[in-house]
């Protein structure tokens, strides 16, 4: 058992864009999750997490070396790549 407790980080909004199809599904399913006595906001905030953890590694290295990187150069500058697209090139 814990003495101690580790202050929870303080939350923020996330605005994304998804195809509308998508977002009515996420809505029914909020809806049935929370009569279920679930959160699906809980679930989709700790699947962004992993995302954010799988993307960083994906572009060479984590937290620390990921923002201090140049931007990649060449026919692909000024366009943004997905981490497939990234992983493939590799």
């Amino acid at each position: 058992m814990e003495i101690l407790k580790r202050k929870q980080e303080p939350n923020k909004t996330l605005i994304i864009r998804v195809p509308a199809s998508v977002k009515a599904r996420l809505e029914a399913l909020r809806k049935a999750a929370d009569e279920a006595g679930y959160d699906v906001s809980a679930t989709v905030s700790e699947a962004i997490v992993r995302l954010t953890d799988q993307i960083e590694q994906a572009l060479g290295g984590g937290r620390q070396g990921l923002f201090g990187s140049a931007r990649p150069t060449g026919s692909t500058a000024g366009r943004p790549r997905s981490v497939h697209e990234r992983q493939s090139c590799s």
